[in-house]
């Protein structure tokens, strides 16, 4: 069974870790806040996390002190970092190259700007990471298989594709006909059986169903694919923000 990945989040603002933290959760993280450099070095001394975020400008100091702390440290320099803030690109890149950070994020974050930024320093260490995001995803897909048709509850989407449950699932290689029902209105697709999980096989932590994989993406379908994943994680926390400019969908 796949360990939950720990993400240690170092920032002063209450509302910028709650926002985030609420978003690497549904992302599929564990995530401890701390809201000084002080306090983020000791949690990552103790727990050991599988990344750390932290804020450029900290009180008493840069964040960029700390990565450079981390670094320092033997047992802990191997942990990946990323350097968060709301300063210009170039001069925050600039930033997290000299102190060594993995990675940067500027303010306010898209769910997938966060997402391209943990893969590629999360790979970078073990591999264990989803090349796609993805979302819990509560609607009925309607597939068509030959002059059959079915509506099926989904369980989660990507830009990819869709996992779908059924006490029957489709022989993996199984092309079939979607209709999702997006934010923006059904979307007609094409796809293939990728993965199916029997009722009776292996433990329930996968729900029994389908895995299938979308045929035929252009870049119009992939960009209203990629709103609805955005839009499911982290729309109401948009909405929630009110003026604080934390967060953003692309």
């Amino acid at each position: 069974m796949e360990n939950t990945r720990l993400i240690v989040l170092v920032d002063d603002s209450r509302t910028f870790s709650m926002y985030i933290g609420l978003l690497l959760k549904r992302m599929g993280f564990d995530v401890l806040p701390a809201e000084s450099a002080e306090v983020g070095l000791k949690m990552v001394r103790v727990f050991r996390p599988d990344l750390v975020l932290i804020d450029r400008y900290l009180p008493g100091g840069d964040g960029s002190d700390l990565v450079a702390e981390i670094r320092r440290d033997g047992d802990l320099s191997g942990i990946p970092v990323v350097l968060v803030s709301a300063s210009d690109e170039s001069e925050l890149a600039e930033a997290a190259d000299q102190s060594a950070a993995d990675g940067w994020l500027t303010k306010p974050i898209t769910p997938y700007a966060l997402h391209r930024v943990l893969s590629k320093t999360l790979s970078a260490t073990d591999g264990r990471v989803r090349r796609r995001l993805r979302c819990s995803w509560n609607r009925k897909v309607k597939i068509e298989i030959g002059d059959q048709a079915l509506l099926l509850p989904a369980v989660s989407l990507s830009e990819g594709g869709v996992y779908l449950r059924h006490r029957d699932p489709l022989p993996v290689g199984t092309e079939v006909r979607l209709i999702l029902p997006l934010g923006e209105g059904d979307l007609p697709l094409s796809g293939r059986v990728i993965y199916q999980k029997d009722v009776f096989r292996d433990s329930l932590r996968i729900e029994p169903g389908m895995a299938i994989l979308f045929e035929d993406v252009d870049e119009e379908i992939l960009l209203r694919l990629r709103r609805e994943v955005s839009e499911e994680l982290a729309g109401d926390l948009i909405e929630e923000q009110g003026q604080e400019d934390i967060l953003r969908l692309d």
